[in-house]
């Protein structure tokens, strides 16, 4: 599982030749409960991977990539 969080993390996402990876996206602002932008991050997300398929969960109280360990 990989934990993308920020903006920065797209392209080396991108660039991975990674098969059909498990991705949790932060869709809040700095922690879980703030601004809450799924939509826009899901599609930030599938224009980095392009057409490659992924499994994308999605603000499930996940709050950073220790507790994904």
């Amino acid at each position: 599982m990989i934990f993308v969080h920020r903006e920065e993390d797209l392209p080396v996402l991108a660039a991975a030749e990674l098969v059909w990876p498990v991705i949790y996206l932060q869709s809040a602002e700095l922690h879980t409960g703030g601004q809450f932008r799924a939509v826009e991050r899901v599609r930030e997300l599938r224009a980095a991977l392009g057409d490659r398929p992924a499994s994308i969960l999605v603000g499930f109280g996940v709050r950073g990539p220790a507790e994904v360990r």
